[in-house]
C-alpha cells in the first residue's frame, strides 16, 4: 500500500514539474528568432543602406525578433532569387530574412521589401511604395506590417507556389518582375494562400512545377504594342485542374502597380471584385454618382465629426453685457469635437455704470477678451439629419479693462467652464445656440452666458 502511494506521489510531482520545464523551453525557442536584413539591390544604394538601418531600429520589429542584424558586405542575390536568399538564411543561421530592391521607373523610385521565413521557405509579407524624396518613406508602417505578419500563423492556409512570370516579346523583364512581386505581396496580405516564391529560368516557356503539392499560379505578360496584359491563372497541381483566372491591362508601369491589388482581389474574393465592378460601372455611367454617394454618406449617415468655423453673439447677463466671438471646431474621433475661440466683450450693466459715476464722476469705458478651449461630446439629432446636440467642458483666460479719463485698470484670471448647445441645419450651414457657465479657479463666483450664431461646417 505504501509503495503504491509512493508512485502516486512521484506521478503528481512530475505533473507539477512538466509545465515548469516546458514553459522555459517555449520561451527559449522564441528568444532565438532572428532577422537578417540583406543588402538591397537596385538603383539607389545610399537609400537602400539607410532604409535597412532605419528598419533595424524599429521597436515594432524588436518586439517580434530577439536579434536583428544588417549585413553590409558580400555578393548577395537579387530579391527575385528566392532559392539563393533562403540558402543565405540557412548559412547565417537566422529564422527570417528581409530583402529589398529599389528601381527607378518613370521618374519615381519604387521600393519593394520582402520578409521570408527561412525554414518554411515562405514569403510572409511584402511592402511596396513609390517615392521621389526619401523623407516620404514611412518606416513605422513597414515595421508594423512586417511585425504583424511575422506573428501570424499561416500553417492552416493552402500553399500557393509563385514562379517568375512568363514573358512574351516586347515586355520589359525588370518591370514585369516587379509587378509579379507586388502581386505576390498582395496575395500574401489577403491571407487566403500561404505564398511560396519559386525560381526558374525566365527564358523557359513554362515554369517547372515538378513535385509541387498544392496550388500554383502561372503569371504571364504580353503586349499589343500599346497596352500590356497581365494574366494570372491558379492551378490545383494534384489533379492539374484550372481553378481561377484573372487579368488586368495597363499602359504604364505606375498604372500597372494600381492593377495588382485588383488582380489579387479577383483571385481571392469574387464577391468583393463583383462589388468593385458594379461601383466602377455606376461611376462610368454617371461620373458624379460615386462622389455624391460619398458626400451623402458623410453628411447624412456618417457625419458624426464636426469641423467648422462660426461667429456668435450674445450676453453674459452681467459684465460684459454684450459679447461676440469667433470659434473653430475640429474632430479627431466620432461624436466628439474640440473647440477653440476668442470672445470680445463690451458694455457695462446699469449697476456698474452707476458705480463708476458715483466714484469717479464720469462714465467708464469697458473692454474684455476671453480666450477659451473646450472638449465636447456631440450627438446627431435622432429625428432627421438636421444637426446635433453637444455637451462639453473647458478652460479659459479672461482679461477685463476699465478705461477712465485719467487711468486704466483691470484684472486677468483663469476660469473653468461647462457648456451645452445645439446645431440646427443641413450639410454646411447651421444655426447654433450655446448656453454656458464659467467660474474663476477660486470658485468664488458663477457667471452665465448665452450666444446664438451661424456655423459653417466644412468637413
Amino acid at each position: 500500500m505504501m509503495r503504491k502511494r509512493f508512485w502516486i506521489k512521484k506521478l503528481f510531482l512530475a505533473m507539477l514539474l512538466l509545465p515548469a520545464l516546458l514553459v522555459p523551453a517555449a520561451l527559449s525557442a522564441q528568444i532565438y528568432d532572428s532577422l537578417v536584413i540583406l543588402p538591397f539591390t537596385g538603383s539607389q544604394p545610399a537609400h537602400a543602406e539607410e532604409i535597412a538601418y532605419s528598419l533595424a531600429e524599429q521597436q515594432l520589429l524588436w518586439n517580434v525578433f530577439a536579434e536583428i542584424y544588417v549585413e553590409e558586405q558580400g555578393d548577395y542575390p537579387a530579391q527575385m532569387d528566392t532559392a539563393t536568399i533562403i540558402e543565405y538564411g540557412y548559412a547565417l543561421e537566422t529564422t527570417h530574412v528581409l530583402t529589398g530592391h529599389i528601381a527607378t521607373i518613370e521618374g519615381r523610385n519604387i521600393v519593394l521589401l520582402s520578409i521570408l521565413d527561412v525554414y518554411a521557405q515562405q514569403l510572409i509579407a511584402g511592402y511596396y511604395t513609390q517615392y521621389r524624396n526619401f523623407e516620404e518613406l514611412n518606416f513605422f508602417e513597414v515595421a508594423s506590417q512586417f511585425a504583424g505578419a511575422a506573428s501570424l500563423d499561416t500553417s492552416f492556409l493552402p500553399p500557393l507556389f509563385v514562379p517568375f512570370p512568363v514573358l512574351r516579346a516586347g515586355v520589359d523583364r525588370d518591370e514585369s518582375a516587379l509587378l509579379a512581386q507586388v502581386l505576390s505581396f498582395e496575395l500574401a496580405r489577403r491571407m487566403v494562400y500561404a505564398i511560396y516564391p519559386m525560381d526558374y529560368d525566365p527564358e523557359m516557356e513554362n515554369p517547372a512545377y515538378e513535385g509541387i503539392l498544392g496550388f500554383a499560379i502561372l503569371n504571364s505578360l504580353k503586349t499589343d504594342g500599346e497596352r500590356i496584359t497581365f494574366t494570372a491563372d491558379i492551378y490545383d497541381m494534384a489533379g492539374v485542374d484550372h481553378l481561377d483566372y484573372a487579368e488586368e491591362s495597363y499602359e504604364t508601369f505606375t498604372q500597372g502597380l494600381t492593377r495588382m491589388p485588383r488582380l489579387a482581389l479577383a483571385l481571392t474574393d469574387k464577391m468583393g471584385m463583383e462589388m468593385l465592378l458594379r461601383a466602377e460601372a455606376l461611376a462610368a455611367a454617371d461620373p458624379d454618382a460615386l462622389r455624391r454617394a460619398r458626400w451623402e454618406k458623410f453628411w447624412y449617415a456618417g457625419g458624426t465629426k464636426f469641423w467648422s468655423v462660426g461667429i456668435n453673439a450674445g450676453t453674459t447677463f452681467n459684465d460684459p453685457l454684450g459679447i461676440a466671438n469667433i470659434s473653430i471646431t475640429g474632430a479627431i474621433w466620432p461624436y466628439t469635437f474640440f473647440e477653440l475661440g476668442a470672445e470680445f466683450g463690451m458694455f457695462l450693466t446699469n449697476e456698474s455704470e452707476t458705480y463708476f459715476v458715483d466714484v469717479f464722476y464720469n462714465n467708464a469705458k469697458y473692454r474684455s477678451m476671453y480666450y477659451f478651449g473646450r472638449f465636447n461630446g456631440y450627438y446627431p439629432l435622432p429625428f432627421g439629419d438636421i444637426g446635433g446636440v453637444y455637451l462639453g467642458v473647458g478652460v479659459g483666460y479672461v482679461t477685463n479693462r476699465y478705461i477712465l479719463p485719467n487711468e486704466t485698470y483691470g484684472e486677468d484670471y483663469a476660469v473653468v467652464e461647462a457648456s451645452s448647445g445645439v446645431f440646427v441645419g443641413t450639410r454646411h450651414n447651421f444655426f447654433r445656440i450655446n448656453f454656458g457657465m464659467r467660474t474663476p479657479t477660486d470658485f468664488n463666483s458663477l457667471g452665465y452666458r448665452l450666444t446664438i450664431g451661424h456655423t459653417l461646417r466644412f468637413f
